[in-house]
């Protein structure tokens, strides 16, 4: 199906640029659920793709530069997590698909090492924010809940609810894991077959979209005075929380107490954390933008054509059946793009 790998491998990193910087307000406009997972598993896909049709998996290096400068470029206002997720997926293919040859083993280690990362990424947050002690700390407010409200009286008291809560939520990314590794070990034979039987020649995409994908600029109104009183009322709060653990002890105080760390630990977080990183990465994504600042434009222009690409192929999978809707789409979404001058 490739017959030039440069034009192709450029296509791939619009495709998961677009995925990165666009297509969370898409995915929302059409009420998709698990968007999460859904952008996970994109970007798990464009990365086994490049790695499938380039000759040296160091290209893989070098989309991840040009899609996080085009993320930057195209959504400045991203959370530095976001960025974080992308880079943490784009190096994790790069090593699995180097060390590993045999494709569809390499597919499925990386599909499940991202979304276990994904949903790791999450509770470490929460324990960060709430200590050690989450899962007693989401028993304690069921627990306090079930006092104050007699319709859930019913609920078992000596249940651990925090347990199998979090349980629940890994076994989801882990089960989507191996569901998004067993479609992209299928989709390059998906692609081939399409290719050779011309299965999508004669659907035409709409074109629709003039839409601009540049967050407006906002400009920031100077919050400089209040900076400092709120670090240190937030760094004393922190402190007090840890060197006075007695008064966790109280279970009418316990709550409050787990409360005033997060929102400490927050603020730490949004006024010294994130503008150090921020400007981390502006330095990187600059970097990046200079030496790839063809392939960046380049992109950001195919953006139109990609949401046209999305929407069409979108509509044409409504009547299928679940896993078939998802090889429909999926197909259509790639192959349209990748033999569309």
């Amino acid at each position: 199906m490739i017959k030039n790998e440069n034009f192709s491998l450029q296509r791939l990193t619009a495709l998961w640029a677009f995925s990165e910087a666009a297509l969370g307000g898409l995915l929302h406009a059409l009420h998709i659920p698990f968007s999460g997972v859904v952008l996970g598993g994109f970007a798990i896909m464009f990365i086994s793709l490049i790695a499938y049709y380039s000759k040296n998996h160091s290209e893989i290096l070098k989309a991840l530069a040009i899609v996080l400068a085009v993320k930057f470029a195209v959504s400045p206002h991203t959370p530095i997590g976001a960025y974080i997720s992308v880079s943490v997926q784009g190096l994790a293919g790069y090593l699995v698909f180097r060390f590993i040859k045999n494709y569809r083993f390499s597919v499925f280690i990386l599909s499940v090492f991202a979304m276990l990362f994904s949903s790791m990424q999450k509770i470490i947050v929460y324990i960060i924010l709430f200590g050690f002690d989450l899962i007693n700390s989401i028993n304690m407010f069921i627990s306090i809940s079930t006092k104050q409200l007699p319709f859930l009286k019913s609920l078992p008291n000596n249940f651990n609810y925090g347990l199998f809560i979090i349980s629940v939520y890994l076994g989801v990314y882990l089960i989507s894991g191996f569901v998004i590794g067993f479609i992209i070990s299928k989709l390059p034979k998906w692609l081939d077959d399409a290719w050779e039987n011309n299965v999508y020649k004669n659907i035409e995409v709409n074109n629709k979209s003039n839409q601009v994908f540049f967050d407006a600029k906002k400009k920031k109104k100077s919050k400089k005075k209040a900076v400092p009183i709120i670090l240190s009322v937030s760094i004393l709060l922190l402190i007090f929380s840890y060197l006075f653990p007695q008064y966790e002890k109280l279970e009418s105080t316990r709550l409050l107490i787990i409360i005033i760390r997060a929102l400490s630990i927050l603020a730490i977080w949004y006024l010294i954390v994130i503008p150090i990183l921020s400007k981390i990465l502006k330095k990187f994504v600059q970097k990046s933008k200079s030496k790839y600042s063809e392939e960046v434009d380049e992109i950001i222009n195919l953006f139109p054509l990609l949401k046209d690409t999305f929407i069409t192929g979108w509509q044409h999978s409504r009547n299928e059946r679940l896993l078939n809707k998802v090889k429909y789409f999926l197909v259509f979404l790639i192959l349209t793009f990748l033999t569309k001058e």
